[in-house]
């Protein structure tokens, strides 16, 4: 520059159909990825299931078919390579001189099959494969090497189910972010699993940032994200009727739900946060679209990838006062229902016990309620769970009188 300042640009996907990816700059990607284009965690694409496209390969995970009820969640489909397809948004390789570019260029996707090869499952098939993604026990009487931290959920019916409901309640009290798309029939209606409490809801954007038509509306609506339009669509990795690996451009809310589901991910591997924390980032960060404030149709407005990242490194750590109290809390697992609670501090030396647990599965949350609303995540709070090598869930085993003793260490 005239005044010798050193620039700094940070190198972008050299694949070459990357100059054609509008919808990555319009959410503000690029500048995301000037922290971090890698997510060490799993996305589970619930869907159709995914084929081995040389773009996603490097970042495909083991899954399970609840369809065939089998190891094996590929798409039968020659025609139809919807999973494919959601999948390369959240995490087509990126910098590999080949095709598109994902949200992360690394990641591990994991495909798990809810859906037969002409695009219908059941909401057992559904519920089931969200509770193998989040590691919950379900019928195919096993589970993944590790449960995923963000699940995508790239479809959309007007009739909830119980099954289906209480599935995406268990994943998100197990820690799982859900993240599904709004639908395409251009109704007000609410449509599902979008609506439920439990889950994000993402609403379609067209190249010029605005909601498209077919876009469902609603008070569910939680963001917005591109989804393209016919003609002018979303690039991702697909399957041509030969079978043939190639790039397409597709259109539709079951688009925008990977891009949120993408920086999901990249924001909870930014910082280990608790995944109403992430949700509510977004919120707070998606650019106001449409009618002023939240509408019907955007939710919360546009997802900012640029912005969420800032916004979250710039958030303080939160640090324990001298002589602060933790609450400790014993709970249910998979219902997240409260089973016993306890508080220690800095005096007791963090140390606290649990005398005499009823055999059960628990998950063992601490931290503190500064703003004394009964919630241990809020602003400025220290929260966080206990977790080992097998993961959050703590087995009591029946059998003999059994206590439980800990030490907090606080960072």
């Amino acid at each position: 520059t005239e005044a010798g300042e050193d620039i700094w640009v940070k190198e972008l996907p050299d694949g070459p159909l990357f100059g054609g990816q509008w919808a990555l700059p319009q959410i503000r990607m690029p500048a995301a990825w000037e922290d971090k284009t890698t997510a060490d965690l799993v996305v589970a694409v619930v869907d159709s299931g995914i084929r081995a496209h040389p773009d996603l390969v490097p970042n495909l995970v083991p899954g399970y078919d609840f369809q065939q009820r089998d190891d094996d969640p590929t798409d039968t489909n020659p025609n139809f390579s919807h999973g494919t397809q959601v999948a390369s948004v959240v995490g087509a390789a990126g910098n590999n001189a080949t095709g598109v570019a994902g949200v992360l260029w690394q990641v591990r996707v994991m495909p798990v099959r809810a859906f037969d090869a002409a695009g219908f499952g059941t909401s057992f098939a559904i519920a089931n494969a969200i509770r193998y993604a989040a590691g919950l026990p379900n019928s195919s009487g096993g589970e993944p090497a590790e449960a995923a931290r963000v699940i995508n959920l790239s479809f959309a019916a007007n009739e909830p189910t119980a099954s289906e409901e209480a599935a995406c309640v268990d994943a998100r009290n197990a820690g799982a972010i859900l993240v599904a798309a709004a639908g395409n029939q251009g109704r007000t209606q609410s449509y599902y699993p979008g609506a439920y409490p439990s889950v994000l809801a993402v609403a379609a954007t067209d190249r010029a940032g605005g909601v498209t038509d077919y876009s469902n509306a609603g008070p569910w609506i939680d963001l917005a994200a591109p989804g393209g339009t016919f003609g002018d669509g979303v690039r991702t990795c697909g399957v041509d009727r030969n079978g043939q690996f190639i790039y397409v451009a597709v259109n539709g809310t079951s688009f925008a739900a990977p891009h949120v589901a993408g920086v999901a991910a990249l924001l909870l591997c930014l910082r280990d946060e608790a995944p109403e924390t992430i949700e509510q980032l977004l919120r707070e960060t998606a650019r106001d679209i449409g009618a002023p404030g939240r509408d019907d149709r955007a939710g919360f407005g546009l997802l900012d990838a640029g912005a969420a990242v800032t916004a979250l490194l710039e958030r303080p750590v939160p640090v324990l006062f001298r002589f602060e109290e933790v609450y400790v809390r014993l709970r249910h697992w998979p219902s997240g229902a409260p089973a016993l609670e306890a508080a220690t501090s800095e005096i007791t030396t963090f140390d606290f016990s649990f005398l005499d647990v009823a055999p059960g599965e628990y998950v063992l949350e601490a931290g503190t309620d500064r703003n004394f609303d009964g919630v241990l995540d809020g602003p400025g709070e220290v929260y966080g769970r206990w977790s080992d090598e097998n993961g959050e869930v703590l087995t009591v085993v029946p059998g003999a009188r059994t206590d439980l003793d800990f030490v907090i260490a606080p960072k």
